[in-house]
């Protein structure tokens, strides 16, 4: 049974069989000022927090197996950090996030009930400053903050999970539109009927706008930083013909708006704070990321550092990671040198660095880096780490590469990516029912609860003389078919 279809059976009143997106087909499974008065009791009424996180998680796992996603550990580790930073100075009870990186280059963010957090690479693309960048994912928390899909809900009194599954359903819909063909025309009769459901009320949008102001501005950051993006967004209307950018859809902006943004940061205090350099090399990194031909990155880095713009750092990270794109193994090393040489404690630099190593098979090299850099205690353990466990597999020392991906997913459970890579690195290893559990996992993470299933069951055969592990799956296993169950009683 595919998970997803009983998902949008909910909220569209009919089945439709998706295909989901997986890293590897070998693995059987094909997937391509005012703050308004507590509304605790009465939301809780229409539905609990519990019952919310619970479809917030099924949406995030569906999501993952219909959207086009960027696993990329550094950017998703700078975007999370922001994501963090904001969240501090919220009025969110549970300040926890998951967040999804979506490989689209149109310009969307959107927030799920139950702390979901989407953002698309395009995001990256249209911010140029941090400010801009975080002003967006502010607006995004305070919409989680005030549970305002729940409130709208209440509103039209449908007091149903199907309703809000219908909202989550167009998220999907705004958030694949450029992706999967067969996905996009399945859906394309009922995308105009739930539009209206994904937009919020300007009643909510305004108070989204306040209060994600005072959360950016708490945090440090120049609140005029708002107004700045909002007419960024609405200037680039009219490169979009018909149809604007996928957040102004689901945020209309109107020149009202734009003008309470501003008179609202004036009455905050201004910041001081600069533009994060590396908020520049993460923009430079998303642009590489989605830029399918590696030689046109190339040509698009050059004539950019060799024009007016600002941000030459910047661009020239860029430019070394398209000649590595590419393989341009001379090139590639002459860039990164003069970056590493100019700013020696740079993370981002000394990771590309490291990846040069790699990807030229000099692994040796590359984990001298690696673990140099992390001895440091700095940031970017995530990506370091990652690539430190890639290494060890390509070096054939599996016990190692599992005992560092172990780590990371004792923190970070809900990272596809990393399951991926310990059923991928434990199956060279010979252990086959490590395989079966970590696959079982990353299925799941991906909403395809029948293979995790499968994959749980394998798992519990291999492990009938180990009474300790085979209770372990068997918990496992019984978990995964209530979820299943639950699913299909909402």
């Amino acid at each position: 049974m595919r998970i997803f279809k009983t998902f949008v059976a909910l909220a569209l009143g009919v089945g439709i069989a998706a295909t989901a997106v997986s890293h590897s087909s070998a693995w059987g499974h094909q997937q391509k000022e005012i703050k308004l008065p507590e509304m605790g009791d009465t939301l809780s009424g229409l539905m609990s927090p519990e019952k919310e996180k619970l479809l917030g998680d099924i949406w995030l796992r569906m999501f993952r197996a219909q959207a086009p996603t960027l696993t990329d550990s550094m950017l998703y580790e700078y975007a999370k950090e922001q994501i963090n930073k904001l969240a501090v100075h919220s009025e969110l009870t549970d300040k926890h996030i998951e967040l999804v990186i979506v490989n689209d280059t149109s310009i969307n963010a959107f927030a799920v009930p139950g702390g979901v957090m989407g953002i698309n690479a395009g995001l990256f693309l249209a911010a140029q400053t941090e400010a801009e960048f975080n002003s967006v994912v502010g607006h995004e928390i305070a919409h989680l903050s005030q549970r305002h899909y729940i409130r709208s809900l209440q509103k039209q009194k449908q007091q149903s999970i199907p309703m809000l599954a219908a909202m989550l359903a167009s998220i999907m819909i705004a958030a694949t539109a450029d992706g999967d063909a067969g996905m996009a025309a399945m859906m394309a009769s009922q995308a105009a009927a739930l539009e209206s459901k994904l937009k919020f009320s300007r009643q909510n949008e305004q108070e989204a706008d306040r209060i994600g102001l005072r959360t950016l501005s708490a945090a440090g950051y120049d609140p005029q930083s708002m107004g700045d993006m909002f007419e960024r967004m609405h200037r680039a209307y009219r490169y979009y013909g018909k149809r604007p950018p996928e957040y102004l859809l689901t945020h209309p902006l109107t020149e009202n708006r734009i003008s309470d943004a501003r008179l609202r940061a004036r009455s905050l205090p201004a910041s001081d704070k600069r533009d994060s350099e590396t908020y520049q090399l993460m923009r430079t990194r998303a642009q590489y990321l989605t830029e399918k031909n590696h030689g046109m990155a190339v040509q698009r880095f050059r004539a950019e550092l060799e024009g007016d713009g600002e941000h030459k750092t910047a661009i020239k990270y860029g430019l070394g990671l398209a000649y590595i794109g590419i393989r341009d193994w001379e090139r590639a090393q002459t860039i990164v040198s003069e970056l590493t040489q100019a700013e020696p404690n740079n993370q981002v630099f000394k990771h590309a660095q490291a990846y040069l190593y790699a990807e030229q098979e000099r692994y040796e090299e590359s984990n001298q880096i690696i673990n140099q850099t992390l001895s440091q205690g700095s940031g970017h353990s995530l990506a370091f780490s990652v690539l430190h466990a890639e290494n060890l597999m390509a070096m054939g020392k599996y016990t190692d590469s599992l005992r560092i991906l172990d780590r990371l997913i004792r923190y970070n459970q809900k990272n596809e990516h990393l399951w991926y890579l310990k059923a991928e690195v434990s199956g060279l290893a010979g252990n086959i029912l490590e395989v079966h559990k970590a696959r079982a996992e990353y299925f799941l993470l991906l909403g395809a609860l029948d293979q995790s299933i499968k994959h749980l069951r394998l798992a519990l055969k291999l492990a009938q003389d180990n009474y300790i592990e085979r209770s372990r799956i068997q918990a496992r296993l019984e978990s995964t078919m209530k979820m299943m169950r639950d699913l299909q009683q909402l």
